[in-house]
């Protein structure tokens, strides 16, 4: 998906609707972002595709999911201190990236940037998912790589953007009323 082909829509949005499984706006498949408070989720052709994240009130991580054309690939819940709740974990085809010894807490002092600017953590450079602190960013060999979320601590998504070994390919910002700040094309 590319900046131009970014739809991002708010899930009060009365255009949007279910039919089953599958999410419509205005009679048709949804393909974009649906943006939510303390919640993004990506869909495609109408079923939830990638991620889905949601955090706690705090900025703690609440959930992280992922999809493939509307078949769950991974799903954990976290409590609002950041801890996993084990009875929740279900992984049916993890991604090696995103198993749960890869999501690290954004506040845990292990990390921190290495030469070249890369990320490392606990001396090794750092490949996953870091989370907390109102944002969600993915690490492949210590660069930003695919995506990055962050929220206003009202619950309004802050920025959403896509990366390929930290060049950025597009992002998109809101205030923190949710109304946004600069655009492809994009529904907020």
């Amino acid at each position: 998906m590319t900046k131009e082909e970014v739809h991002i829509i708010r899930d009060s949005d009365p255009a949007l609707s279910y039919k089953g499984a599958c999410l419509y706006y205005d009679e048709t498949p949804f393909s974009g972002i649906v943006k939510g408070t303390f919640a993004y989720q990506e869909f495609e052709t109408g079923l939830p595709h990638n991620r889905h994240i949601r955090l706690h009130p705090n900025g703690e991580v609440a959930l992280l999911a992922r999809y493939f054309t509307g078949k769950p690939t991974m799903h954990y819940e976290f409590s609002a201190t950041g801890e996993l709740n084990p009875a929740t974990y279900i992984a049916y085809n993890t991604f090696p990236d995103y198993s749960l010894h890869n999501v690290k807490n954004a506040q845990h002092p292990g990390f921190f940037q290495g030469e070249l600017g890369r990320l490392e953590y606990e001396k090794e450079v750092f490949t996953g998912v870091k989370v907390g602190n109102y944002a969600y960013w993915e690490y492949s060999v210590g660069l930003l790589d695919e995506l990055h979320v962050e929220f206003h601590q009202n619950g309004e998504l802050a920025k959403v953007g896509k990366y390929d070994m930290a060049e950025k390919q597009w992002e998109v910002n809101f205030y923190d009323n949710g109304e946004l700040v600069n655009t492809g094309k994009t529904k907020a």
